[in-house]
């Protein structure tokens, strides 16, 4: 029998397509859609934890990169409080949440912290676009 009921695999998809990661992409991508896409079944314990401690990792690293690449940004670009924002809650979940007692609360305690996880993701690729146009910019003005 399936360890994973419904699905005819006994490694959760693990291994399917879906969460192959594309060459040069960090394993954090793979571990963001394995606990998003798993829906309300969640992975073994043992993966969830240690999703856990990599998301919160994740989450310690790529805030401080954000929040300084927003620095960057002129004083009034909304988009600046939307990472400040993104980057105080991401921070604060990793820092001060916890994944409570029992499998259901550890899973949507690392839920959370995944989608905190590709919202930061999402923000510093916009920034470092963002950064790379600018500086492109500066160079054909000059």
């Amino acid at each position: 029998m399936p360890v994973w009921p419904y699905t005819g695999m006994t490694d959760g998809g693990l291994r399917s397509p879906l969460h192959r990661r594309k060459e040069g992409e960090p394993e954090i991508v793979d571990v963001i859609s394995v606990i998003l896409e798993a829906g309300h079944v969640p992975p073994p314990p043992g993966q969830v934890g240690s999703s856990t401690d990599k998301l919160r990792n994740f989450i310690g690293k790529t805030a401080r990169a954000v929040r300084a690449a927003a620095k960057q940004l002129p004083e009034g670009d909304a988009r600046r409080g939307v990472a400040a924002k993104a980057v105080d809650e991401a921070l604060y979940l990793a820092e001060h949440g916890d994944p409570g007692n029992g499998l259901l609360s550890a899973f949507a305690y690392c839920r959370s912290l995944a989608q905190a996880a590709q919202q930061l993701r999402g923000l510093e690729e916009q920034l470092m676009l963002l950064a790379r146009d600018s500086s492109h910019a500066a160079g054909h003005s000059e």
